[in-house]
C-alpha cells in the first residue's frame, strides 16, 4: 500500500463523510509522510494543508487558536517562499494583504506571542475554501482547506471532547480532516467508542524503514556542500545503526544526521582522512540513539557512561544488554569523547572539538620537558626518569602544565611509587600546588586559555594526601572554567541583537553578580515586550541549571541582586502608562519570583544567610506560594 496515494485519494473525495486516521508506532514516519505531502500540495494551487500539533493542548480555546495560526500560515506560505526574507517575517508582512477580515490587530504579530489575546483570532471564520497566495507568490487563488491534527495522543484534553471538536470541522464545516496518532498510547475506552462516529477511514502504517531512510537522505537540505553526497554514500551505515538501535525512531535518526553535519564541516576544514569518518559517523549515531532513549549520561568526570538495559526475559542467567554488544562496530576513542559530551550536554566548543578530532593525526616530536608525561608509560626507564622528570617538575612548579598534563604527572608519580620504582628526584608537592595557584590566576584573568580537560583519576581516595590536595584543586579549577565559559555565553546572549532564548543553548550561571545585574537591567529596559519575557525566562533557567553547589558568598550575591531586580521591575510597573508593557512587567515579576524560589532551593538557600533581609524573603515567599492573592494593585 502506498500511504501517500491513499491520503491523496481521501483528500480528493468530493464528499466529506468523516475524518481520516493515520496511525502507527511513534517514530514510524507518520508525520514525515504527511509533512512531505503537505509541502508538495501547498506548493500548488488546489489544496492548502494546515498542520496543527496537539502536543500539550489543554483546552478547546487553545486548539481553536492553533488552528487559526496554522491556517494563516498556509495562506501566506507561497508568498513567504518567494520572498527573500524569512517565513515568519513574510507572514507578518503579508497577513494584512489576505483580506479585509483582519485589521490593525496584526501589528507585531508573532503567531505564538503570549501577549496576544485569543480573541484576536475571532476576526475570521474557518471555511473549507481559503483565499491564498498562488504558487507564484504574487496572485491570489481559492484553495480547498485540509486540516491535519498531529500528535493526537499527546494532547492533554479529553479525547472524546477533542474528537467532538474535530468532528465539527469535518462534519459541519465540510473540511477534509486528517488525524495522526499512535493508538497504542490512547487508553480511554470512551475514545474507542466515539472514534467510529468521527473517523471514516484508517490507514495503519507498517513502516518500510529502508525506503523512508532513502527518502530522508534524498530530501535532506544540506548547509555544507557535499554533505548530501556523504549521506548517500553512507546509507548502509545509517540503516545499520537504525537497525541496531531497535528504537524505530525516525526523529532521532534525523537529529543524528542534522547534528553530524557540523562535525562533517569541521572534518573537511581540517582535511582529515575521509576513510576514517565512517567510524566517527557510526559512533555518533550509536551515542545519539542511546542518549535519546535515556540510556547514557555524563558521569562525575564528565565522560559519557552507558547504562545496561535490563533483559525482558524472566531467566536470571541472561545478562542485561550492553551497548557494546548492541552496536557491533562501536569504537570509542579520545578524539570522539568530546563529540559524545556534545550529544549529551549540548556543549559545543568548536575549537576544542577541532583540536580533539585532529589530535590522533598529529605526530609531533616530544620535547624533553614533556617526555615524562607524554611518552608511553612502559617505555620509561630509570635513566629516562632521572633525566626528564626534573624538567617536567620545573614546568609544574611554574604553573606551565595544563590540568590534563598535571593529572598525568600525579598519576605517574603515584604509579611509580606503587610498583616500587626508585625516584631519585625530590618531589616538592607544595611547589606544584603553588604553580597550580599561579595558573588559576592566569586562567581567571584570561592570560592563559585552559584546554578542555579529559583526564581523571578513578581511585582518588587512594592518592597520597599531597597528590589528593592537588587533584581536588584541579577539580575546583575545572568548575571555575565552566563558570567563566557559562558567564561569557550568557553575556553574549544578553548582548545579541536578537534575543531568542528558545534557540539558545542553556548554560549554567553560578552567580548573578553586580555587573550581570547592571547589564541585565539595561537589556530588560531597552527591549520589546516579547524579548523582555524571554530575558526573564533565560535568567531563571541559567540560575537553576547548576553543575556544582555555589559558595555562601555566591548565593548571597545572587539572591541580593534578584531582590534588586524584583524591586526594579516593580518600579517599572508602577511608572509604566502603556497597558501592554504594564502587563508585561507584571508577568515578568511573576516569572522572576517563581525563578527566585527555585534558584534559592537549588542553591540550598536559607534566609539565615542574610539576616538583614529575612523579613523581606519571607514576605516574597508568601507571594510566590500564594500567587492567586496577588492582584494588579499589589504591584
Amino acid at each position: 500500500m502506498n500511504v501517500t496515494s491513499e491520503i491523496k485519494s481521501y483528500i480528493e473525495l468530493k464528499e466529506t463523510c468523516g475524518a481520516l486516521l493515520l496511525t502507527g508506532k511513534w517514530g514510524c514516519g507518520k508525520s514525515y509522510i504527511m509533512h512531505q505531502l503537505a509541502d508538495s500540495l501547498n506548493g500548488e494551487d488546489q489544496y492548502a494543508v494546515a498542520i496543527v500539533s496537539l502536543f500539550g493542548v489543554q483546552s478547546i480555546e487553545e486548539l481553536d487558536k492553533k488552528v487559526k495560526e496554522a491556517i494563516l500560515y498556509v495562506r501566506t506560505i507561497n508568498k513567504s517562499e518567494n520572498d527573500s526574507s524569512s517565513k515568519v517575517s513574510a507572514l507578518i508582512k503579508n497577513a494584512k494583504k489576505l483580506s479585509s477580515e483582519l485589521s490593525d490587530v496584526w501589528q507585531g504579530f508573532r503567531g505564538i506571542n503570549a501577549a496576544l489575546s485569543i480573541n484576536l483570532y475571532d476576526f475570521f471564520d474557518i471555511k473549507s475554501e481559503l483565499l491564498c497566495f498562488s504558487k507564484n507568490g504574487k496572485t491570489m487563488v481559492s484553495k480547498t482547506l485540509v486540516l491535519v491534527f498531529d500528535d493526537f495522543e499527546r494532547s492533554k484534553q479529553d479525547k472524546t471532547i477533542l474528537l467532538g471538536t474535530i468532528n465539527n470541522y469535518c462534519e459541519n464545516k465540510k473540511i477534509k480532516t486528517i488525524l495522526i496518532a499512535d493508538e497504542n498510547h490512547i487508553d480511554e475506552e470512551a475514545y474507542k467508542e466515539f472514534k467510529e462516529k468521527v473517523i471514516s477511514h484508517t490507514i495503519k502504517i507498517a513502516a518500510n524503514y529502508s525506503e523512508i531512510i532513502q527518502c530522508i537522505v534524498r530530501d535532506y537540505k544540506e548547509t555544507v556542500v557535499g554533505y548530501c553526497t556523504f549521506l548517500e554514500k553512507h546509507q548502509d551505515t545509517i540503516k545499520e545503526i537504525f537497525g541496531e538501535s531497535k528504537s524505530d525512531n525516525l526523529r532521532t535518526l534525523k537529529i543524528w544526521l542534522t547534528d553530524f553535519e557540523r562535525v562533517y564541516k569541521l572534518w573537511i576544514e581540517l582535511d582529515l582522512p575521509l576513510k576514517d569518518i565512517d567510524q566517527v559517523f557510526y559512533n555518533f549515531g550509536a551515542v545519539m540513539f542511546e542518549y535519546k532513549s535515556a540510556q547514557c549520561e555524563l558521569d562525575q568526570y564528565g565522560l559519557v557512561e552507558f547504562k545496561s538495559k535490563e533483559s525482558t526475559h524472566k531467566r536470571t542467567d541472561i545478562q542485561p544488554e550492553r551497548t557494546s554488544d548492541k552496536y557491533k562496530r562501536l569504537s570509542r576513542y579520545r578524539g570522539f569523547t568530546i563529540l559524545e559530551k556534545w550529544i549529551v550536554s549540548g556543549e559545543w566548543n568548536e575549537e576544542s572539538i577541532k583540536t580533539a578530532l585532529a589530535a590522533p593525526y598529529k605526530k609531533i616530536p616530544i620535547k624533553d620537558e614533556y617526555y615524562f608525561i607524554q611518552s608511553e608509560f612502559w617505555s620509561l626507564t630509570q635513566e629516562k626518569i632521572n633525566r626528564f622528570l626534573p624538567l617536567t617538575l620545573e614546568l609544574a612548579y611554574n604553573g606551565c602544565l595544563t590540568c590534563d598534563e598535571l593529572i598525568t604527572l600525579i598519576q605517574r608519580l603515584e604509579n611509580l611509587k606503587e610498583i616500587g620504582v626508585n625516584i631519585s628526584v625530590k618531589i616538592d608537592y607544595e611547589k606544584i600546588y603553588s604553580g597550580l595557584a599561579q595558573r588559576e590566576e592566569k586562567v581567571e584573568s584570561g592570560e592563559v586559555a585552559e584546554p578542555e580537560r579529559w583526564q581523571f583519576i578513578e581511585k582518588v581516595d587512594e592518592l597520597s594526601p599531597e597528590a589528593k590536595k592537588i587533584y581536588d584543586e584541579l577539580d575546583m579549577l575545572k568548575n571555575k572554567k565552566v563558570d567563566l565559559n557559562s558567564r561569557k555565553a550568557y553575556i553574549d546572549y544578553l548582548e545579541s541583537p536578537q534575543i531568542d532564548f528558545e534557540n539558545h543553548y542553556v548554560h549554567r550561571l553560578a552567580v548573578f553578580d553586580d555587573d550581570l545585574y547592571d547589564l541585565f537591567v539595561q537589556k530588560l529596559g531597552g527591549n520589546d515586550n516579547y524579548k523582555r519575557l524571554h530575558l526573564i525566562d533565560s535568567l531563571n533557567v541559567y540560575l537553576t541549571e547548576l553543575i556544582r553547589q555555589p559558595s555562601t558568598e555566591e548565593v548571597f550575591k545572587t539572591m541580593n541582586n534578584l531582590e534588586r531586580l524584583d524591586k526594579w521591575i516593580d518600579n517599572q510597573y508602577v511608572c509604566e502608562s502603556d497597558g501592554l508593557r504594564k502587563y508585561t512587567y507584571k508577568t515578568a515579576a511573576e516569572k522572576l519570583r517563581r525563578g527566585m524560589y527555585y534558584a534559592g532551593q537549588h542553591r540550598g538557600y536559607s534566609p539565615g544567610l542574610c539576616h538583614d533581609t529575612l523579613h523581606n524573603h519571607l514576605l516574597r515567599l508568601v507571594i510566590i506560594l500564594c500567587p492567586i492573592a496577588v492582584t494588579a494593585k499589589d504591584y
